[in-house]
């Protein structure tokens, strides 16, 4: 039975929504975000690994010194990154309609996390992933094979970003509709 035929089943004389419900949804909700952001954290280590061994293995100018701005933006983005989608757990000592207003508000975090994703990243990737590939391809025909790659990359990484805030806005109106 999913969560909206559960919640109108439910009979006018006893509590719409218990407590202990709304905050094992939060919990879950948590759970998941932290699963995501994980595989952020973890799209970091890779980018780090990545562009030491760009930097070791490499002797041209352009690929060192993308190199160096990728390690640079991967850490940046492994902390900015911790800092604006970082969930917050759920306090104990909330009620059922504070514990509701409470994981709308985390979720809308979450949310506006997601969306504005693209705008602090591509900034941040951009100049290193192009120093990279001018180095790497030498300016030729391979340039343009490579910056479609990159480009490619870029937008699987803002559809992920974009169903994963789908998700938490199905979420968030799923709250609404039990709010009401």
């Amino acid at each position: 039975m999913t969560t909206q035929e559960l919640w109108q089943s439910q009979t006018l004389d006893s509590p719409r929504i218990t407590t202990a419900y709304l905050r094992g949804r939060a919990d879950d909700s948590t759970r998941r975000v932290r699963q995501w952001n994980a595989l952020e954290y973890g799209s970091s280590v890779v980018c780090v690994i990545v562009a030491i061994w760009l930097g070791v293995s490499s002797t041209n100018l352009w690929t060192l010194t993308g190199a160096v701005l990728l390690v640079i933006s991967g850490l940046a983005y492994a902390w900015g990154w911790r800092r604006v989608a970082t969930p917050v757990a759920t306090p104990s000592d909330l009620g059922a309609l504070d514990t509701l207003r409470f994981h709308r508000r985390e979720l809308e975090r979450q949310y506006s996390a997601y969306r504005g994703q693209l705008r602090w990243v591509a900034p941040l990737f951009l100049p290193p992933v192009l120093s990279i590939m001018y180095g790497v391809t030498g300016g030729g025909t391979e340039l343009g094979l490579a910056i479609a790659f990159g480009l490619f990359g870029i937008a699987m990484g803002v559809l992920s970003s974009e169903v994963r805030a789908a998700k938490l806005k199905r979420e968030i109106e799923l709250l609404d509709l039990m709010a009401q």
